[in-house]
């Protein structure tokens, strides 16, 4: 199936300024606690129904992560094409907060590159991130960068981002394209949640934020890669 990727014009928006949930021992940078988070945009459904019997999903009120409580997005998601809306600031500046996508069913092999939403392990959490790594890619990471398979995903020659300040908009437009067609922020100096190589395990992906310094994701190693049938839909192209 054709997944149209977001326009990497796309990729030129304001991170917004609510921080969201977290995992315990994941660091965070400063002036914020690593987000993420999608809610619905009250479109109608539409898209080709699933096959099968339609699974209706609802996140309601309050989540308590690690011992501390934080407010969740209320979400009803509806699988088909439903239009769902950024939360928070993780997938910034390609992915705004409060900016709305469609997300359709996850048909066939995920790729590098893929915005997809999961459901977190053990917990009703929902997120949507982007793909960098799937089964028998070898990540590594740096203070400044990340590599795939040997080949730097991105670095500071290609993503002369400055650290985030506080939970306020970026200081001014900045993003880097690789790939064509999306993009990877740069880590902040010191920040790396996960310091190690790792395998990307058959049946799982790996996946990021495009905000790394707001972005709870696969470097946190109390959630790692996600497992492949924990994702419950892929963006679609706008």
């Amino acid at each position: 199936m054709h997944r149209p990727r977001l326009d990497a014009a796309r990729f030129a928006g304001q991170s917004g300024g609510v921080d969201d949930q977290t995992k315990d021992g994941a660091p965070a940078a400063e002036g914020g606690e690593p987000t993420g988070g999608a809610k619905e945009s009250g479109a109608k459904e539409s898209g080709a129904k699933k096959k099968g019997a339609r699974r209706t999903w609802r996140l309601l009120g309050f989540s308590l992560l690690a011992g501390v409580g934080v407010t969740g997005a209320a979400l009803y998601f509806l699988f088909g094409g439903q239009r769902v809306t950024q939360t928070g600031p993780s997938m910034a500046p390609g992915l705004a907060q409060g900016e709305s996508v469609t997300v359709g069913d996850a048909e066939g092999p995920l790729e590098v590159g893929d915005l997809v939403l999961f459901q977190l392990p053990d917990d009703e959490l929902w997120q949507i991130k982007r793909v960098v790594g799937v089964a028998g890619d070898r990540l590594s990471f740096r203070a400044d960068g990340i590599d795939r398979n040997g080949e730097a995903l991105f670095g500071p020659e290609e993503s002369p981002c400055p650290p985030a300040r506080g939970s306020g908009p970026w200081p001014e437009r900045c993003y880097a394209a690789t790939g064509g067609d999306w993009i990877v922020g740069r880590l902040a100096e010191g920040m790396s949640l996960r310091q190690t190589e790792v395998e990307v395990p058959a049946g799982h992906v790996f996946v990021l934020g495009d905000f790394l310094d707001r972005s709870n994701d696969s470097r946190n190693p109390l959630l790692g890669p996600i497992p492949t049938d924990a994702i419950l839909g892929v963006v679609d192209g706008d």
